[in-house]
């Protein structure tokens, strides 16, 4: 199965959100930022399914990281106190 330019440019797109929001700091204005480029990426590619499938996949795995984030800086937090 060959990748099209169009499947390829999901990917690329995909692949620089994550690297772009990875790791952030977890505030509002960040989150709400995020959720709205998530949008604008899938209406970039036409509501293709496939990049709103990666794009909600991402968004959840961004979500899980930051929240082991928190919750492993809760934990040290609390070990030093």
């Amino acid at each position: 199965m060959k990748l099209t330019p169009e499947k390829r440019d999901m990917f690329t797109d995909a692949y620089r959100f994550y690297e772009k929001w990875n790791g952030m700091e977890s505030t509002c204005e960040n989150w709400n930022a995020c959720a709205k480029e998530v949008v604008e990426i899938i209406d970039k590619h036409g509501g293709h399914p496939l990049i709103g499938e990666m794009m909600m996949a991402l968004y959840h795995v961004i979500e899980m990281e930051a929240k082991d984030a928190h919750k492993d800086r809760s934990e040290e937090g609390r070990k030093t106190a």
